[in-house]
């Protein structure tokens, strides 16, 4: 994206906050606005900005935050986003998107860019498709049923591939929503 569009994209650094700040500025002259960062750090660090400057004037920011849960392990707790669904959660003008993989990501993209509003898009490290895995079902907007089990497992975010690919994980006897 920088290749094709640097006019288009800015490295704030390590500097969230501010991040967030540039990101409302920049929405409120009526563009969308994608800012992506480690999870915690777009979420834990930048608060007040997400609730002040981009949740109370309802902007079309999509904040994307990388490595939920313990993904960034080996960094320590300061890189754990374990908190974050529950901080974004509180600001009630956000919309939460906790895609598990790629399929579900580009379609909350989309959500995104059709509907604008503040928006938070947490994101895991894996690649694969659910799909690949496993045949899925549509059963809701952004809900997709994987297996015909009668017992269900609720899943989201990028933790539903580690389920799918679960020698535990008989299609026939469980259900994956």
């Amino acid at each position: 994206f920088m290749e094709k569009y640097p006019d288009n994209f800015l490295n704030v650094g390590i500097m969230e906050q501010s991040m967030m700040s540039i990101a409302a500025g920049i929405s409120s002259q009526g563009n969308k606005v994608f800012a992506y960062s480690i999870s915690n750090f777009s979420t834990f660090r930048a608060l007040e900005q997400l609730r002040l400057d981009i949740a109370y004037h309802k902007l079309n920011v999509c904040v994307v935050g990388v490595g939920t849960g313990f993904q960034y392990g080996s960094a320590g707790y300061s890189h754990w986003a374990i908190e974050d669904l529950a901080i974004v959660s509180g600001l009630e003008k956000f919309r939460i998107f906790s895609p598990s993989d790629a399929n579900s990501t580009q379609e909350a993209i989309i959500d995104f860019l059709k509907n604008g509003g503040p928006t938070y898009i947490r994101l895991g490290k894996h690649v694969r498709n659910l799909s690949d895995i496993h045949k899925a079902q549509e059963i809701g907007s952004h809900i997709k049923k994987f297996g015909l089990g009668k017992k269900i497992i609720i899943s989201h975010g990028s933790i539903a591939v580690k389920v799918l690919e679960s020698k535990l994980f008989n299609p026939d006897e469980f259900s994956l929503l």
